[in-house]
């Protein structure tokens, strides 16, 4: 008998309440200067846990049921979109480093690495979503 899968809803909602209450009690607690990038930065990080946590989980249950973790499909999806938004990341960061030259721009080091980080992996999963609805990855 194969179980149900998990509703998807129950772990987005519990997401959505973590994120707010470790916003806002990243920002009424005094630190490092209390802006809002840096609450952001740390709501990040801890999503950042509860997703990997989730992702062990599902993977130990297909591994007990004996499901295969992925197919060729999925891993080429997984490469390309890697490879593409480490390419966006590097042109974004190389974009950032000649506006701070050229005094268009003043960034302190924080901002410039966390949007870094924000713009790849934004690009990451907009890359995999684009290779997801096209079909096959040449």
């Amino acid at each position: 008998m194969k179980e149900e899968p998990e509703p998807f809803w129950p772990l987005i909602i519990t997401a959505a309440v973590l994120a707010v209450a470790v916003f806002v009690i990243s920002m009424s607690i005094e630190w490092w200067g209390n802006t809002v990038l840096r609450s952001v930065l740390i709501t990040a990080l801890v999503l950042m846990v509860v997703a990997d946590i989730q992702i062990a989980r599902y993977y130990r249950r297909k591994r007990a049921e004996g499901e295969p973790m992925s197919d060729e499909r999925l891993e080429k999806m997984i490469i390309y979109a890697s490879a593409y938004s480490w390419r966006v990341g590097i042109f974004f960061m190389i974009v950032v480093v000649l506006l701070d030259l050229a005094r268009v721009i003043t960034l302190d080091v924080a901002t410039a690495l966390s949007s870094s980080v924000f713009v790849m992996t934004g690009a990451y999963f907009a890359f995999y979503w684009y290779f997801g609805r096209r079909g096959d990855v040449q």
